[in-house]
């Protein structure tokens, strides 16, 4: 007998709910009628939703952490003495959205003007991957910095989405 319950035990788990012997491969238990499945089988639109929606997002947010991202930069435009009279003080680059066509890459860049003359610029953006490769551009005209002072500009690109997963940083090249 005692053989037996412990064939018996060996073949059966306590429900959560109701704290019943059951059987441990049941799906239902028999007392309480407690569906005993994993949550995301109990809830496959939830599960699929999940799928879709939550795990690209922080994929892409994983991706798209600023830190990670390498900037460079260069200028043009000598002023006296060999000191540029635009400088490039920073630039970033972040993911603010995503979707299955594009990511949308916000940028913040600031100039500081070294010159006692404000200053009209343009801006290429480039973001290029971890080989140093341009995946894409964008173009700013006529940005203006007041004589002796520093301006931020800021704006943002639409990557498409087969390559915007590649970015590994941007560079601005001013003129």
């Amino acid at each position: 007998m005692a053989e037996e319950k412990s064939q018996i035990s060996g073949q059966t788990k306590q429900c959560p709910k109701c704290s019943e012997p059951i059987q441990k491969s049941a799906k239902k238990c028999k007392h309480c009628g407690a569906d005993l499945r994993n949550w995301f089988v109990r809830h496959p639109v939830w599960t699929a939703i999940i799928v879709i929606i939550v795990v690209p997002t922080f994929i892409s947010i994983a991706l798209s952490d600023s830190s990670s991202l390498s900037n460079s930069v260069s200028s043009g435009g000598q002023g006296q003495g060999g000191q540029q009279s635009i400088e490039i003080v920073s630039i970033e680059t972040k993911v603010t959205e995503s979707n299955s066509v594009w990511w949308k890459y916000a940028w913040v860049l600031t100039l500081k003007n070294n010159s006692t003359r404000d200053k009209s610029v343009n801006a290429e953006l480039k973001w290029v991957d971890a080989g140093g490769f341009i995946i894409d551009t964008d173009q700013e005209y006529s940005l203006v910095i007041p004589a002796g002072q520093e301006k931020t500009f800021n704006g943002f690109a639409l990557i498409d989405t087969s390559v915007a997963g590649n970015v590994d940083g941007i560079k601005v090249e001013i003129d």
